[in-house]
Order: structure tokens, then C-alpha cells, then sequence
């Protein structure tokens, strides 16, 4: 069962890019209780993706990623990966 007010809580720290709120509620406990999953859901795979969208943003066009709130917050998030490897990133509402 999917607790409503937690899902409000995430929106509402989307929203506002609380991304330490986001990063407690989605991957803070996961991290604590299995840090080797956390390295291979997260970690190695921000890693990969990181080079993967590099070389589409070389490209030319106009593209469209999405991913899990997980993946943007945090200091292994994909966000950070991005910008350590050059990209320019601003957020957007």
C-alpha cells in the first residue's frame, strides 16, 4: 500500500527542489540497510547513464529523459554526475 502523504511530502519537495528532502525520502533508508544494492541501483547505474546522456547531448535535437526522484537527489545522483562531467544543468518547474 502506497502511503498518500508521503507521495504529497515528495511532490511538494519536487516542487519546491528540496532535493535533501527528496534524497530522504527516497533513497536515504535504502542506502543505510542495503549499500550494495544502493551502489548498483544508483550508483553504477547514474554512472552509466551519465556517459550515455554525455554523448546525447553532444548530439543535435531535442531530447526527453525520465527517470525516478531517486536518481536526481543525493550526492551519487545523476544531477551531480552530470555537472562533474561538464553538462549545464538548471531546473526547471
Amino acid at each position: 500500500q502506497v502511503e498518500t502523504a508521503g507521495l504529497l511530502d515528495l511532490e511538494t519537495a519536487w516542487r519546491a527542489g528540496d532535493t535533501a528532502l527528496i534524497a530522504n525520502a527516497t533513497i536515504r533508508d535504502f542506502a543505510a540497510a542495503f549499500p550494495q544494492a544502493y551502489r548498483v541501483v544508483f550508483v553504477d547505474r547514474n554512472r552509466d547513464w551519465t556517459i550515455q546522456l554525455m554523448d546525447l547531448l553532444a548530439g543535435q535535437g531535442t531530447s526527453l529523459v525520465v527517470v525516478g526522484a531517486g536518481h536526481l537527489a543525493g550526492p551519487d545522483s545523476l544531477v551531480v554526475m552530470l555537472e562533474e562531467a561538464g553538462a549545464r544543468l538548471r531546473r526547471i518547474q
